[in-house]
C-alpha cells in the first residue's frame, strides 16, 4: 500500500501577504506538522509571463479574476508535474482548515474529494489524486465548474465528502446546523469565506483558547 503524500496548494491574489503570513502560522503550520508540503499558487503580477518558484510561493502569470481561474491552474498542474506526491488538496487563502479533521477524512481512497455540488467540486477545496491531475493535464479547461463532467468522461469519481458536508463552501446560519457546525466544532473540517482576521482567531479556538 502507498504511503499518502500530501500537498496543499493555497490559491492566493499577490495582494493578501497578510493573508498567507497568517496561513503559515496556523493551519499551513499544521499541514506541514502531519507530514504535508505547502504552497501558495500567486497571481495578480501583469508582468509575469513564465511561472516562477521562490521558497513556498509559486509565482504564475495572470489575474486574480474568476475568469482567469483555468490559467492560473494550468500553471498549477504543470508545476504538480515535476512534483512527487499522491494528492493534492487545492484550496483558496480565505479558508480555515480543522487540520487534525481533515486528516481522518476519506480523500486518501479518492481520486476527487469535496463538497460535490450538483455535479462538479466547489473551488473553494478540493483534493485530486496524482493520477486524476496526469489524465486532467491533457484535458482543457480545469474551471471548477466543469472539472466534475470532464473527471467522469475520464473515468473518475468525484467523491462526495459527506453529508451535512465537512467542507464548508458558503456560510450558513447556526439557526440551521447548530454550533456542531461552525469552524471549530466536530463536524466541520473547512470553513471558506473566512475574513484574514479570523484565520488566526479559528486557530485559536481549535487550540481552545477562546
Amino acid at each position: 500500500m502507498t504511503t499518502p503524500k500530501l500537498i496543499v496548494a493555497v490559491r492566493s491574489p499577490l495582494q493578501m501577504k497578510r493573508r498567507r503570513e497568517l496561513i503559515r502560522e496556523c493551519w499551513g503550520k499544521d499541514f506541514i506538522d502531519h507530514g504535508a508540503e505547502v504552497f501558495f499558487v500567486v497571481s495578480g503580477d501583469k508582468a509575469r509571463n513564465t511561472s516562477e518558484c521562490i521558497k513556498d510561493v509559486l509565482y504564475t502569470p495572470g489575474t486574480n479574476t474568476h475568469g482567469d481561474l483555468t490559467n492560473r491552474m494550468c500553471w498549477l498542474w504543470r508545476h504538480l508535474g515535476s512534483l512527487s506526491y499522491t494528492h493534492v488538496l487545492v484550496i483558496d487563502d480565505d479558508c480555515s482548515v480543522n487540520v487534525p479533521l481533515f486528516m481522518t477524512l476519506g480523500w486518501r481512497d479518492a481520486d476527487a474529494w469535496g463538497h460535490n455540488s450538483g455535479g462538479y467540486l466547489s473551488g473553494c477545496a478540493a483534493v485530486y489524486s496524482c493520477a486524476a491531475v496526469n489524465k486532467l493535464a491533457f484535458n482543457m479547461p480545469r474551471d471548477d465548474m466543469v472539472i466534475g463532467p470532464l473527471l467522469r468522461h475520464l473515468g473518475f469519481k468525484l467523491t462526495h465528502a459527506g453529508e451535512p458536508c465537512p467542507v464548508r463552501p458558503w456560510r450558513r446560519d447556526l439557526q440551521d446546523f447548530g454550533k456542531e457546525w461552525a469552524f471549530g466544532g466536530p463536524n466541520v473540517a473547512i470553513q471558506h469565506y473566512v475574513p484574514t482576521e479570523d484565520i488566526k482567531n479559528n486557530q485559536l479556538k481549535l487550540k481552545g483558547v477562546m
